[in-house]
């Protein structure tokens, strides 16, 4: 997981896990876009933005 903020920072917020649940606790105010990297079987990574990603949205939980 890792989030972009609107100044075009990127964010680090889980490296690659066998966890279910990633945090992120926002140091400043502002509009962050949410990305999940997935590795598949053969370690290929498959990048999403989070908003395209409506079931990750819904168990995700931001903490401001």
């Amino acid at each position: 997981f890792f989030a972009i903020f609107e100044d075009g920072g990127e964010i680090p917020i889980q490296d690659f896990s066998t966890a279910a649940t990633a945090s992120f606790t926002p140091l400043k105010a502002g509009i962050y876009d949410l990305y999940l990297e997935i590795k598949n079987g053969s370690g290929k990574i498959v990048s999403e933005i989070a908003p395209e990603t409506p079931a990750i949205i819904e168990n995700m939980i931001i903490t401001p």
